[in-house]
């Protein structure tokens, strides 16, 4: 049975923003800095790759990873796969100016 990959985004020294296929987050960082990690049953899971996104950038990286994300760049889409789990997919809208 495939297990849920669960999504967790924590921008560095703020609040930790927990994601999941049906959850929901909030707050973004206030440097840009966010670190992309995968968690299962309340377990972090190194090596997961994820791909995330902007309107003008892409990064692709290994579980657990720090990503820079500019403000400006519009939403935040992320996407993570790792062998025996679902891939696990999230939206941050940006907001609104």
């Amino acid at each position: 049975m495939m297990r849920v990959l669960q999504l967790l985004l924590s921008p560095l020294l703020t609040l930790a923003l927990g994601l999941a296929l049906s959850g929901c987050a909030t707050v973004a960082s206030d440097n840009g800095h966010v670190l992309i990690e995968a968690i299962s049953d309340s377990q972090q899971l190194t090596g997961a790759r994820c791909v995330v996104k902007t309107d003008s950038s892409r990064w692709s990286v290994v579980t657990p990873a720090d990503v820079l994300i500019v403000a400006a760049d519009g939403d935040l889409h992320v996407s993570c796969d790792k062998p025996g789990y679902r891939t696990s997919e999230v939206v941050f809208r940006a907001p609104l100016a």
